[in-house]
């Protein structure tokens, strides 16, 4: 038996796993909302929740962008999995200074790696017929 038939049972409960925690339709559309709404009402508070809370909801995008990937490898996380992490670790060094280190504007370059995502996919589709990036199917 070779490696890889011992190999795909597993990788295919992995994946299994990650299709059920992005889910689809309805679920999907609450957990982004969820987001948007915390992403968009965090500058009300003060400086430190604000910056925590913004943290806590752009690295909850990006683990869902990452997972999403993972599970169908949709062009456009490409860029927000890893754009969105990295926004996440920088909210959450703002959170150990205490203060934000762009105005308290953490939701534009939120919104800037998600424009960029979406023109990345564009162009992708337009260019390959698929919004998938490796050899699995786009869902």
């Amino acid at each position: 038996m070779s490696g890889n038939q011992i190999d795909q049972p597993q990788e295919a409960s992995v994946v299994g796993w990650a299709g059920r925690f992005v889910g689809t339709g309805t679920r999907r559309w609450v957990f982004f909302g969820a987001v948007a709404l915390v992403i968009f009402t965090a500058p009300d508070l003060p400086a430190r929740p604000s910056l925590a809370l913004s943290a806590l909801a752009t690295l909850a995008a990006a683990a869902w962008c990452l997972t999403n990937f993972w599970h169908c490898q949709e062009a456009h996380c490409v860029v927000t999995g890893p754009g969105w992490t990295l926004l996440g670790i920088f909210e959450v060094v703002e959170v150990g200074l205490g203060h934000s280190l762009i105005g308290g504007a953490e939701q534009l370059p939120f919104l800037a790696i998600l424009c960029v995502a979406v023109l990345f996919e564009v162009c992708w589709r337009a260019r390959f017929g698929t919004k998938a990036v490796g050899t699995k199917a786009a869902m």
